[in-house]
Protein backbone atom coordinates (compact mmCIF):
# COMPACT_ATOMS: atom_id res chain seq x y z
CA UNK A 1 0.00 0.00 0.00
CA UNK A 2 1.80 3.35 -1.03
CA UNK A 3 1.71 5.87 1.50
CA UNK A 4 2.08 9.47 0.99
CA UNK A 5 2.22 12.69 3.74
CA UNK A 6 2.41 16.13 3.06
CA UNK A 7 3.63 18.61 5.75
CA UNK A 8 3.58 22.52 5.88
CA UNK A 9 5.13 23.74 8.68
CA UNK A 10 3.53 27.22 9.99
CA UNK A 11 5.35 29.93 12.09
CA UNK A 12 3.58 32.59 14.47
CA UNK A 13 5.89 33.50 16.92
CA UNK A 14 8.19 31.65 18.70
CA UNK A 15 5.62 28.19 17.58
CA UNK A 16 5.80 26.09 14.49
CA UNK A 17 2.83 23.97 13.76
CA UNK A 18 3.31 20.90 11.55
CA UNK A 19 0.74 19.55 9.83
CA UNK A 20 0.81 16.11 8.66
CA UNK A 21 -2.32 14.99 6.51
CA UNK A 22 -2.70 11.50 5.37
CA UNK A 23 -5.63 10.31 2.59
CA UNK A 24 -7.14 8.07 0.82
CA UNK A 25 -8.93 7.10 -1.69
CA UNK A 26 -11.76 3.58 -1.57
CA UNK A 27 -12.29 2.16 -5.06
CA UNK A 28 -14.05 -1.00 -6.04
CA UNK A 29 -12.65 -2.17 -2.51
CA UNK A 30 -9.04 -1.20 -3.16
CA UNK A 31 -7.32 1.52 -0.67
CA UNK A 32 -5.06 3.31 -1.84
CA UNK A 33 -3.61 6.61 0.00
CA UNK A 34 -3.31 10.12 -2.02
CA UNK A 35 -1.35 12.92 -1.00
CA UNK A 36 -3.49 16.25 0.06
CA UNK A 37 -2.43 19.24 -1.95
CA UNK A 38 -1.76 22.49 0.15
CA UNK A 39 -2.51 26.23 -1.83
CA UNK A 40 0.65 28.31 -0.78
CA UNK A 41 -0.59 31.57 -2.27
CA UNK A 42 -1.57 33.73 0.98
CA UNK A 43 -3.72 36.10 -1.51
CA UNK A 44 -5.57 33.19 -2.84
CA UNK A 45 -6.30 31.94 0.61
CA UNK A 46 -7.92 35.41 1.40
CA UNK A 47 -9.67 35.91 -1.88
CA UNK A 48 -11.10 32.23 -1.22
CA UNK A 49 -12.16 32.71 2.35
CA UNK A 50 -13.77 36.23 2.15
CA UNK A 51 -17.25 34.73 2.03
CA UNK A 52 -16.23 32.07 3.99
CA UNK A 53 -14.63 32.52 7.39
CA UNK A 54 -15.71 35.20 9.99
CA UNK A 55 -13.94 37.74 9.62
CA UNK A 56 -12.31 38.26 12.90
CA UNK A 57 -10.17 35.13 11.85
CA UNK A 58 -6.91 35.12 9.67
CA UNK A 59 -6.80 32.13 6.90
CA UNK A 60 -3.33 30.75 6.86
CA UNK A 61 -3.44 27.49 4.85
CA UNK A 62 -5.80 25.68 2.34
CA UNK A 63 -5.24 21.66 2.27
CA UNK A 64 -7.06 20.04 -0.34
CA UNK A 65 -8.15 16.16 0.37
CA UNK A 66 -9.69 13.74 -2.32
CA UNK A 67 -11.68 11.29 -0.60
CA UNK A 68 -14.27 8.76 -2.17
CA UNK A 69 -13.86 11.32 -5.69
CA UNK A 70 -14.90 14.28 -3.37
CA UNK A 71 -12.33 16.98 -2.87
CA UNK A 72 -12.35 18.42 0.77
CA UNK A 73 -10.88 21.63 1.25
CA UNK A 74 -9.84 22.53 4.59
CA UNK A 75 -9.18 26.06 5.76
CA UNK A 76 -6.72 26.79 8.52
CA UNK A 77 -7.48 29.76 10.60
CA UNK A 78 -6.34 31.09 13.55
CA UNK A 79 -7.81 33.77 15.87
CA UNK A 80 -5.79 37.37 16.16
CA UNK A 81 -4.40 36.59 19.45
CA UNK A 82 -2.90 33.18 17.99
CA UNK A 83 -4.22 31.31 20.67
CA UNK A 84 -6.79 29.23 18.92
CA UNK A 85 -6.97 27.54 16.13
CA UNK A 86 -9.88 26.93 13.39
CA UNK A 87 -10.57 24.33 11.39
CA UNK A 88 -13.14 24.99 8.32
CA UNK A 89 -14.51 21.72 5.57
CA UNK A 90 -15.97 22.60 2.94
CA UNK A 91 -17.22 19.31 -0.05
CA UNK A 92 -18.50 21.83 -2.90
CA UNK A 93 -18.59 24.82 -1.14
CA UNK A 94 -20.66 23.07 1.45
CA UNK A 95 -19.34 23.11 4.99
CA UNK A 96 -19.88 19.86 6.50
CA UNK A 97 -17.36 20.00 9.35
CA UNK A 98 -16.13 22.97 11.58
CA UNK A 99 -13.83 22.44 14.66
CA UNK A 100 -11.56 24.83 17.10
CA UNK A 101 -9.03 23.69 19.49
CA UNK A 102 -6.26 25.18 21.59
CA UNK A 103 -2.89 25.99 18.98
CA UNK A 104 -0.20 23.28 19.72
CA UNK A 105 3.42 23.41 19.42
CA UNK A 106 2.86 20.21 17.86
CA UNK A 107 -0.01 18.99 15.26
CA UNK A 108 -0.48 16.40 13.41
CA UNK A 109 -3.40 14.88 11.52
CA UNK A 110 -4.25 11.57 9.64
CA UNK A 111 -7.28 11.25 7.62
CA UNK A 112 -8.66 7.47 7.28
CA UNK A 113 -12.03 5.27 7.40
CA UNK A 114 -10.45 2.76 10.04
CA UNK A 115 -14.23 1.05 10.57
CA UNK A 116 -15.34 0.88 7.20
CA UNK A 117 -18.48 3.37 7.30
CA UNK A 118 -17.84 5.07 4.19
CA UNK A 119 -16.65 8.57 6.58
CA UNK A 120 -13.22 9.52 7.37
CA UNK A 121 -12.05 9.21 11.53
CA UNK A 122 -9.13 11.69 11.95
CA UNK A 123 -5.90 10.59 13.85
CA UNK A 124 -4.48 13.69 15.47
CA UNK A 125 -1.27 13.78 17.14
CA UNK A 126 -1.38 17.37 19.22
CA UNK A 127 0.84 18.52 22.41
CA UNK A 128 4.36 20.29 22.93
CA UNK A 129 7.46 19.60 23.67
CA UNK A 130 6.91 17.93 26.98
CA UNK A 131 4.21 15.97 25.97
CA UNK A 132 2.05 14.78 22.80
CA UNK A 133 -1.52 13.40 22.97
CA UNK A 134 -2.33 10.64 20.51
CA UNK A 135 -6.42 10.10 19.86
CA UNK A 136 -8.66 8.87 17.46
CA UNK A 137 -11.43 11.02 17.05
CA UNK A 138 -15.12 10.85 14.75
CA UNK A 139 -16.21 14.26 13.32
CA UNK A 140 -19.89 15.49 13.87
CA UNK A 141 -20.85 18.61 11.67
CA UNK A 142 -19.58 21.12 14.16
CA UNK A 143 -17.29 19.07 16.78
CA UNK A 144 -15.29 16.12 17.04
CA UNK A 145 -15.08 13.22 19.81
CA UNK A 146 -12.07 11.64 21.15
CA UNK A 147 -13.06 8.04 21.16
CA UNK A 148 -10.09 6.48 21.73
CA UNK A 149 -6.39 7.46 23.26
CA UNK A 150 -3.50 5.48 22.27
CA UNK A 151 -0.16 5.14 22.53
CA UNK A 152 1.83 4.93 18.92
CA UNK A 153 4.04 2.12 17.66
CA UNK A 154 6.52 2.64 14.92
CA UNK A 155 7.43 0.03 12.45
CA UNK A 156 10.46 0.97 10.54
CA UNK A 157 11.24 -2.09 7.66
CA UNK A 158 14.80 -0.54 7.82
CA UNK A 159 14.78 -2.14 11.38
CA UNK A 160 13.06 -5.46 10.77
CA UNK A 161 13.08 -7.23 14.07
CA UNK A 162 12.62 -4.28 16.16
CA UNK A 163 9.42 -1.55 17.45
CA UNK A 164 9.97 2.30 18.28
CA UNK A 165 7.75 4.83 19.95
CA UNK A 166 5.79 6.48 17.06
CA UNK A 167 6.89 10.10 17.21
CA UNK A 168 4.67 11.80 14.65
CA UNK A 169 6.90 13.20 12.13
CA UNK A 170 8.55 10.03 11.85
CA UNK A 171 4.69 8.05 11.21
CA UNK A 172 3.53 7.70 7.60
CA UNK A 173 0.14 5.79 8.14
CA UNK A 174 -1.29 3.22 10.21
CA UNK A 175 -1.16 -0.41 9.73
CA UNK A 176 -4.34 -1.69 9.01
CA UNK A 177 -5.62 -4.72 6.89
CA UNK A 178 -7.72 -4.37 3.81
CA UNK A 179 -11.00 -5.60 6.28
CA UNK A 180 -10.21 -2.36 8.39
CA UNK A 181 -8.30 -4.36 11.28
CA UNK A 182 -5.55 -2.16 13.46
CA UNK A 183 -2.49 -3.56 14.64
CA UNK A 184 -2.54 -2.91 18.14
CA UNK A 185 -1.75 -4.02 21.44
CA UNK A 186 -2.91 -4.17 25.00
CA UNK A 187 0.71 -5.13 26.65
CA UNK A 188 2.76 -2.63 28.37
CA UNK A 189 6.22 -1.70 27.28
CA UNK A 190 7.35 1.33 29.66
CA UNK A 191 5.13 3.74 31.68
CA UNK A 192 5.14 7.34 29.94
CA UNK A 193 6.97 9.89 31.68
CA UNK A 194 5.30 12.97 29.54
CA UNK A 195 1.97 15.14 29.84
CA UNK A 196 -0.60 13.29 28.45
CA UNK A 197 -4.60 12.85 29.21
CA UNK A 198 -6.85 9.77 28.31
CA UNK A 199 -10.52 10.19 26.69
CA UNK A 200 -13.00 10.69 29.01
CA UNK A 201 -13.89 6.79 31.21
CA UNK A 202 -11.35 5.56 29.26
CA UNK A 203 -9.54 2.57 31.38
CA UNK A 204 -6.22 1.51 29.58
CA UNK A 205 -4.24 2.82 26.62
CA UNK A 206 -3.54 0.58 23.26
CA UNK A 207 -0.44 0.79 21.42
CA UNK A 208 -1.49 1.66 17.67
CA UNK A 209 1.12 0.44 15.03
CA UNK A 210 2.03 2.46 12.39
CA UNK A 211 4.84 2.56 9.85
CA UNK A 212 7.05 5.05 8.54
CA UNK A 213 11.23 5.83 9.74
CA UNK A 214 12.64 6.60 13.02
CA UNK A 215 14.71 9.71 13.81
CA UNK A 216 15.59 8.49 17.83
CA UNK A 217 16.27 4.51 17.04
CA UNK A 218 17.07 4.04 20.73
CA UNK A 219 13.63 5.16 21.51
CA UNK A 220 12.64 0.85 21.48
CA UNK A 221 9.35 -0.49 22.60
CA UNK A 222 9.09 -4.04 23.73
CA UNK A 223 6.33 -5.56 22.89
CA UNK A 224 6.26 -9.05 22.10
CA UNK A 225 4.90 -10.36 18.57
CA UNK A 226 2.25 -12.63 20.27
CA UNK A 227 0.95 -9.79 22.20
CA UNK A 228 0.12 -7.75 18.96
CA UNK A 229 -3.22 -8.42 16.63
CA UNK A 230 -5.20 -6.80 14.28
CA UNK A 231 -9.02 -6.32 15.51
CA UNK A 232 -11.81 -3.50 14.60
CA UNK A 233 -11.88 -0.15 15.84
CA UNK A 234 -15.20 -1.29 17.52
CA UNK A 235 -13.41 -3.83 19.56
CA UNK A 236 -10.35 -1.81 20.23
CA UNK A 237 -12.67 0.66 21.91
CA UNK A 238 -14.55 -1.32 23.80
CA UNK A 239 -11.18 -3.14 25.50
CA UNK A 240 -9.84 0.00 25.95
CA UNK A 241 -12.94 1.06 28.42
CA UNK A 242 -13.93 -2.05 30.17
CA UNK A 243 -14.18 -1.72 33.89
CA UNK A 244 -11.97 -4.57 33.74
CA UNK A 245 -9.06 -4.31 32.09
CA UNK A 246 -8.61 -8.30 31.65
CA UNK A 247 -12.12 -8.90 30.69
CA UNK A 248 -12.60 -11.02 28.17
CA UNK A 249 -14.64 -10.07 25.44
CA UNK A 250 -15.76 -12.37 22.34
CA UNK A 251 -14.37 -11.11 19.05
CA UNK A 252 -16.76 -9.03 17.22
CA UNK A 253 -16.73 -11.91 14.06
CA UNK A 254 -17.32 -14.51 16.13
CA UNK A 255 -20.09 -16.40 18.59
CA UNK A 256 -20.01 -18.65 21.38
CA UNK A 257 -20.91 -21.64 19.94
CA UNK A 258 -21.13 -24.26 23.55
CA UNK A 259 -20.02 -23.17 27.16
CA UNK A 260 -19.42 -25.31 29.87
CA UNK A 261 -18.00 -23.92 33.66
CA UNK A 262 -17.06 -25.65 36.92
CA UNK A 263 -16.05 -23.76 40.46
CA UNK A 264 -12.68 -24.65 42.69
CA UNK A 265 -12.71 -22.63 45.59
CA UNK A 266 -15.16 -19.89 44.95
CA UNK A 267 -13.38 -19.54 41.37
CA UNK A 268 -15.25 -19.89 38.07
CA UNK A 269 -13.81 -21.40 35.71
CA UNK A 270 -15.78 -21.13 31.82
CA UNK A 271 -14.63 -23.14 29.00
CA UNK A 272 -15.83 -22.54 25.77
CA UNK A 273 -15.56 -22.81 21.98
CA UNK A 274 -16.15 -20.25 19.39
CA UNK A 275 -17.35 -20.13 15.76
CA UNK A 276 -17.12 -17.65 13.31
CA UNK A 277 -20.43 -15.47 12.93
CA UNK A 278 -20.63 -16.67 8.74
CA UNK A 279 -20.72 -19.79 9.78
CA UNK A 280 -23.87 -19.78 12.56
CA UNK A 281 -26.55 -19.41 9.79
CA UNK A 282 -24.87 -22.51 8.09
CA UNK A 283 -26.92 -25.80 7.54
CA UNK A 284 -23.75 -27.63 8.20
CA UNK A 285 -24.14 -29.11 11.92
CA UNK A 286 -20.62 -30.31 11.19
CA UNK A 287 -18.26 -27.71 13.12
CA UNK A 288 -14.26 -28.05 12.89
CA UNK A 289 -10.98 -25.92 13.66
CA UNK A 290 -12.86 -24.18 16.26
CA UNK A 291 -10.37 -21.96 19.10
CA UNK A 292 -10.81 -23.05 22.88
CA UNK A 293 -11.24 -20.60 25.43
CA UNK A 294 -10.68 -20.74 29.39
CA UNK A 295 -11.63 -17.92 31.77
CA UNK A 296 -11.06 -17.83 35.09
CA UNK A 297 -13.94 -15.86 36.53
CA UNK A 298 -13.85 -13.28 33.27
CA UNK A 299 -10.41 -13.24 32.55
CA UNK A 300 -8.93 -15.02 30.15
CA UNK A 301 -6.74 -17.75 31.32
CA UNK A 302 -5.55 -20.04 28.33
CA UNK A 303 -6.60 -20.12 24.42
CA UNK A 304 -6.03 -22.61 21.80
CA UNK A 305 -6.20 -22.35 18.38
CA UNK A 306 -5.22 -25.73 17.47
CA UNK A 307 -6.72 -28.64 19.48
CA UNK A 308 -10.15 -29.17 16.97
CA UNK A 309 -9.12 -31.06 14.00
CA UNK A 310 -9.59 -28.98 10.57
CA UNK A 311 -12.03 -30.00 7.90
CA UNK A 312 -11.55 -33.44 5.84
CA UNK A 313 -13.76 -33.71 2.92
CA UNK A 314 -12.74 -37.66 3.00
CA UNK A 315 -14.45 -38.48 6.32
CA UNK A 316 -18.29 -37.85 6.93
CA UNK A 317 -17.75 -37.54 10.45
CA UNK A 318 -19.21 -34.88 13.00
CA UNK A 319 -15.73 -33.09 13.94
CA UNK A 320 -15.99 -31.09 17.11
CA UNK A 321 -18.51 -32.74 19.25
CA UNK A 322 -18.31 -30.33 22.59
CA UNK A 323 -16.96 -29.78 25.87
CA UNK A 324 -17.97 -31.67 28.94
CA UNK A 325 -17.43 -31.26 32.70
CA UNK A 326 -17.05 -33.47 35.43
CA UNK A 327 -15.91 -32.50 38.80
CA UNK A 328 -12.97 -29.77 38.02
CA UNK A 329 -12.12 -32.07 34.75
CA UNK A 330 -13.59 -30.82 31.47
CA UNK A 331 -13.25 -32.61 27.92
CA UNK A 332 -13.24 -31.75 24.52
CA UNK A 333 -14.81 -34.53 22.44
CA UNK A 334 -14.57 -34.43 18.69
CA UNK A 335 -14.79 -37.42 15.94
CA UNK A 336 -12.57 -38.70 12.98
CA UNK A 337 -12.06 -41.27 10.89
CA UNK A 338 -8.70 -43.09 10.41
CA UNK A 339 -8.52 -45.83 7.62
CA UNK A 340 -12.32 -47.51 8.09
CA UNK A 341 -13.27 -46.62 11.68
CA UNK A 342 -14.77 -43.69 12.86
CA UNK A 343 -12.28 -42.56 16.01
CA UNK A 344 -14.44 -40.56 18.85
CA UNK A 345 -11.59 -38.75 20.85
CA UNK A 346 -12.14 -37.32 24.69
CA UNK A 347 -9.02 -35.21 25.38
CA UNK A 348 -9.61 -34.63 29.26
CA UNK A 349 -7.91 -31.56 31.53
CA UNK A 350 -7.62 -30.57 35.10
CA UNK A 351 -7.07 -27.53 36.45
CA UNK A 352 -4.29 -26.44 39.45
CA UNK A 353 -6.03 -24.39 41.40
CA UNK A 354 -2.54 -23.78 42.95
CA UNK A 355 -0.96 -22.13 40.12
CA UNK A 356 -3.73 -22.22 37.73
CA UNK A 357 -2.01 -24.56 35.35
CA UNK A 358 -4.28 -26.29 32.98
CA UNK A 359 -2.59 -30.01 32.22
CA UNK A 360 -3.70 -32.58 29.79
CA UNK A 361 -5.70 -35.61 32.18
CA UNK A 362 -5.93 -38.25 29.58
CA UNK A 363 -6.43 -38.92 26.14
CA UNK A 364 -9.14 -41.59 25.43
CA UNK A 365 -10.61 -43.25 22.02
CA UNK A 366 -13.69 -44.98 21.44
CA UNK A 367 -14.19 -47.01 17.52
CA UNK A 368 -16.93 -47.59 15.29
CA UNK A 369 -16.36 -49.66 12.47
CA UNK A 370 -17.79 -48.01 9.24
CA UNK A 371 -19.03 -51.21 7.65
CA UNK A 372 -20.06 -52.98 10.43
CA UNK A 373 -21.20 -51.00 13.21
CA UNK A 374 -21.94 -53.60 15.42
CA UNK A 375 -18.18 -54.91 15.66
CA UNK A 376 -16.81 -54.86 19.20
CA UNK A 377 -13.73 -52.80 19.41
CA UNK A 378 -11.78 -52.29 22.46
CA UNK A 379 -11.17 -48.47 23.62
CA UNK A 380 -7.96 -47.11 24.05
CA UNK A 381 -6.99 -44.85 26.97
CA UNK A 382 -3.76 -42.70 27.01
CA UNK A 383 -2.93 -41.68 30.91
CA UNK A 384 0.45 -39.18 32.49
CA UNK A 385 1.94 -42.36 32.46
CA UNK A 386 2.57 -42.61 28.43
CA UNK A 387 3.54 -38.68 28.51
CA UNK A 388 5.14 -36.29 30.37
CA UNK A 389 3.52 -33.14 31.74
CA UNK A 390 1.75 -31.54 28.66
CA UNK A 391 0.18 -27.59 29.08
CA UNK A 392 -3.39 -27.80 27.29
CA UNK A 393 -2.11 -24.56 25.09
CA UNK A 394 0.69 -27.19 23.96
CA UNK A 395 -2.19 -29.80 23.39
CA UNK A 396 -2.62 -29.64 19.53
CA UNK A 397 -3.53 -31.60 17.14
CA UNK A 398 -0.55 -32.39 15.73
CA UNK A 399 0.46 -34.18 19.51
CA UNK A 400 -2.50 -35.94 19.80
CA UNK A 401 -1.86 -37.22 16.33
CA UNK A 402 1.48 -38.80 17.40
CA UNK A 403 0.32 -40.00 21.12
CA UNK A 404 -2.33 -42.00 19.41
CA UNK A 405 0.81 -43.52 17.60
CA UNK A 406 1.73 -45.46 20.87
CA UNK A 407 0.39 -47.53 22.43
CA UNK A 408 -0.64 -47.18 25.50
CA UNK A 409 1.15 -48.36 29.05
Amino acid sequence: MLIQTQKKAIKMGNKIIVICLLTFTLCLLVSTFSCCSTSNSKQENLQITSTRIPDSLEVDTIEKVTINNKTIEIYIAYNIDKTETYEFWYIDNKQVHFVQYPIFDINYKWLVDLDGDNDIEIIRAQGYEDGINYGIYKKNRNSEKLVLSFNPALLDERYPNKLFWGFPWDMDGIDMKHKKQILSSFQVSDERDDNYSMAEKQKQMPYVFFYGKTTQPHFELKIEPSKREYQTLKDLIAKSFQENQNEYLVPIDSYILDSASFEINKTTYRIFSLEKLVEKNSKNDSHFGLPIIVLQNKTLLEENFDIVLSYDDNCPADGYGGIYVEGHHFTIQQTFCVDFLFVRSNATFKIDPNNNEIILDNYAEEYTDRSNPDRPIPAKIWTSKDFEKVLFRETTVSFLMKIRQTKPK
